[in-house]
């Protein structure tokens, strides 16, 4: 755990400099997986369950795993996807209008154990 928080502080402190030198870059995705001037996807846990918000950039297969609920918007609205056993993904019908209620329809599903 205090690894993670060394690198989340190393990370917000790398963000704030403007001129990175491409070693630099490097070593930072590397060793850390993580890429200069890239957002870093949020994470909400309810009863368990990992609720991940996806950047438009992100990709699914790449931070969620079987349990989890994924929300993302893509110009359409704000989609909920489940990612099953298997890996195969499911989603509702319709996208919601707003990231309030895909996150509170992912909360409501965390409820009932997806």
């Amino acid at each position: 755990m205090l690894h993670c928080a060394n690198v989340c502080k190393l990370y917000v402190v790398m963000r704030e400099i403007t001129a990175v030198n491409k070693t630099l870059r490097y070593t930072m995705r590397k060793r850390y997986g993580i890429a200069i001037g890239v957002t870093m996807v949020t994470v909400v846990k309810h009863r368990k369950v990992k609720i991940v918000v996806l950047a438009e950039h992100e990709l699914l297969a790449e931070h969620c795993k079987a349990g989890d609920i994924a929300i993302l918007n893509d110009g359409q609205g704000w989609w909920v996807k489940f990612v099953g056993d298997d890996g195969q993904v499911d989603c509702y019908g319709e996208p919601f209008p707003s990231y309030n209620e895909a996150l509170w329809s992912s909360k409501a599903a965390a409820e009932f154990g997806v």
